[in-house]
Formats: structure tokens, C-alpha cells, sequence
């Protein structure tokens, strides 16, 4: 089977993946630390999402800004 790379924004802009599925990332996910847990644990949700994210897409796809901004958007409670 022949697997296309798809950018960040593709997939947001997509709506789907071709084959009706979701989609996922091609490589495997990084790794998270018990220490990295520990830090995470005291964090709000958006924070929690924020840091989480920084690690699956590039800051060019979404830069860092944008990613608080677009996380604190969704996750807001107003």
C-alpha cells in the first residue's frame, strides 16, 4: 500500500482521510517520560494539550503562537 504524507494543514483542511478513516501519524509518537508526566500533571488541560501538540507538529505548520492561541480558543470555557 502506498502512504502519502500529509502536512498538518492538509489534514486540517481535508475534513478526512481518502479512505473515509482518520488519520494518523505516519512515524511513531514521541515518547513521554514519567518525569515529563510529572510536569504535565499540575498543568490546566490547554496547557497540558499545548505542550502535547508543540510535539506532534512542526512550528511550520502551526507556530507556537498560533498553537496557544488556536488550543486556548477551543479549550475556553466562555
Amino acid at each position: 500500500m502506498l502512504c502519502r504524507s500529509y502536512s498538518f494543514s492538509d489534514v486540517i483542511l481535508s475534513g478526512g482521510a481518502p479512505d473515509g478513516g482518520l488519520f494518523v501519524p505516519a512515524d511513531s509518537l514521541p515518547e513521554i517520560t514519567v518525569g515529563e508526566l510529572q510536569r504535565l500533571a499540575p498543568l490546566n488541560y490547554c496547557d497540558r494539550a499545548i505542550c502535547i501538540l508543540e510535539r506532534l507538529l512542526l512550528p511550520c505548520d502551526v507556530h507556537p503562537s498560533l498553537l496557544r492561541c488556536y488550543a486556548q480558543t477551543a479549550f475556553s470555557t466562555g
